[in-house]
């Protein structure tokens, strides 16, 4: 929790060593500590925040809801979900690696890629175009009786290379190829695949830029590695790729509505058993 609020604010660790000393017991100073962290998180809460955990957990949904994308509150938002979540287990010693989180830089990315989050310039275009061509590289086969997912994915990879092959780099063609990714990989209407938080996460931007608007699961496979190679990756970002929160675990390669609302839920959960405990109404 300390952590937590340096990271906002290195010019409060003066009042908080004076808080400390002040108070008798220490979930005094934690009660302390969380209401300070309120005002940073959900500052729309400050002094309604209801003690009865439905209606606590009401008022925390609501509050989420609200925030879209690129809202500065999200950050702390996210930051406090991942550092929760460790604190939910009781039967965990794990803390948040904060020396890991202020080496980094860190970017709030979308889950599924939005249509506006189109590379703009030939050289991000034909990144963007070689990060899908190795993606759909297993699928370029010619056996007889291939099943229709397999065929669009075989589409998919010549439609790429045909792409690159072209010179000058044809930008229409590359926005039409860009739309179709998209849709062949989203189980979400275009018009639902949206800033609000349920589509959002907690990366670094080394790991985040390497992947920068791919579909779900070269985001996903790209989490795995960066995790296998030891890469800080936040826990609930990497439960957000292994679909931790989701019911429909068997489906890798979307992140759908579901998936959304699902997530959003757990964010809600862990926030709502986070501020358990303590009064911070001021009815």
């Amino acid at each position: 929790l300390v952590g937590y609020l340096i990271n906002n604010s290195e010019s409060v660790i003066p009042q908080l060593i004076s808080e400390s000393e002040s108070c008798e017991k220490k979930s005094e100073f934690i009660t302390g500590l969380k209401k300070r962290i309120l005002r940073i998180a959900l500052p729309g809460l400050v002094g309604s925040l209801s003690r009865a955990r439905t209606e606590r957990s009401t008022q925390i949904d609501a509050a989420l809801s609200a925030l879209t994308y690129p809202e500065r509150s999200l950050r702390p938002v996210l930051l406090l979900f991942n550092i929760a979540i460790l604190l939910t287990n009781k039967t965990s010693s794990t803390r948040f690696p904060f020396r890991h989180y202020k080496l980094d830089a860190w970017d709030i990315e979308h889950i599924t890629s939005v249509s506006s989050q189109m590379p703009e310039n030939i050289s991000g275009q034909k990144a963007w175009t070689e990060v899908m061509r190795e993606h759909f590289r297993p699928y370029n086969i010619t056996e007889e009786g291939l099943d229709p997912a397999r065929s669009a994915q075989h589409v998919l990879f010549e439609r790429a290379e045909m792409l690159l092959l072209e010179e000058p780099f044809d930008s229409e063609k590359f926005e039409a190829y860009f739309s179709d990714v998209l849709n062949e990989y989203s189980r979400t209407p275009q018009q639902d695949r949206d800033d609000s938080i349920g589509n959002l996460t907690l990366l670094d931007q080394s790991t985040n830029r390497s992947y920068r608007n791919a579909i779900f699961p070269v985001k996903r496979n790209r989490i795995i590695e960066a995790d296998k190679a030891s890469t800080f990756v936040p826990p609930g970002t990497r439960n957000v790729f292994l679909k931790y929160y989701s019911c429909n675990v068997h489906d890798m390669t979307f992140w759908n509505t579901q998936d959304q609302d699902s997530y959003r839920r757990a964010i809600t959960d862990a926030l709502t058993a986070f501020f358990d405990g303590a009064t911070y109404a001021t009815r």
